[in-house]
């Protein structure tokens, strides 16, 4: 699907204006398209989405759009992003990659919870690189750790059954492995599998509640 050139009023400069943002609100309903940005903890993360153009001068064969995303509980929640990308892009892909970004506060959120990125109290520079460098390295290992416990793992990511080692797991089977205490290797194991058959349940249960059935744990 391709953006469609609503009419809005256009203005110069690399912002829109105030008319711009209040004509693009009060577009039609047949004027948003309902798409999924990525899967989320409880499914799809589906809106509805629009664009306008913004800029009549531009680049030859480069659009600047003001991309529109409207919340389905709420119409009157809407974001805004400013998109510059290839004349031609559909409008699929832009609500992708304007999705993308919870991935990336994903990841940092995740550095956060399992490697301490922010939790540091320093005031010099060294101090500081020393900590983030060693929080990433961490993150790094659990990340490696995670895909090789996701290769010997054949079951994990069928419908009601596991989901796959996610990084938090992979944390604390490291941590439990690896602890002076000593654990017996089953028993760690068949908790984490308890967790994890646990999680798929739920995750399956999420979904369906939104009303998407058939839901696949693939990863």
């Amino acid at each position: 699907m391709q953006p469609h050139p609503h009419d809005v009023n256009r203005q110069g400069g690399s912002h829109p204006g105030v008319a711009t943002l209040k004509r693009l609100s009060e577009l039609p309903d047949g004027a948003w398209a309902r798409l999924s940005c990525g899967d989320g903890a409880h499914g799809p993360r589906e809106y509805d989405w629009a664009a306008a153009p913004i800029r009549p001068w531009r680049r030859e064969g480069w659009d600047h759009w003001l991309l529109a995303w409207r919340s389905l509980t709420d119409p009157a929640d809407i974001a805004y992003y400013i998109c510059f990308c290839p004349a031609g892009t559909p409008l699929e892909e832009l609500a992708r990659i304007a999705g993308s970004r919870w991935m990336v506060e994903e990841c940092f959120q995740t550095a956060k919870n399992e490697t301490g990125l922010d939790h540091y109290q320093v005031r010099a520079y060294t101090a500081w690189y020393r900590h983030i460098t060693l929080s990433m390295a961490a993150l790094a290992f659990l990340a490696v750790l995670r895909a090789e416990a996701k290769k010997g793992d054949p079951d994990a990511g069928s419908d009601q059954s596991l989901i796959p080692v996610t990084m938090n797991e992979a944390r604390r089977l490291f941590n439990r492995i690896s602890s002076p205490i000593r654990h017996r290797i089953q028993h760690v194991l068949a908790w984490s599998m308890w967790r994890r058959r646990g999680q798929a349940r739920a995750r399956v249960s999420h979904y369906q509640r939104r009303g998407h059935h058939g839901v696949s744990l693939q990863y």
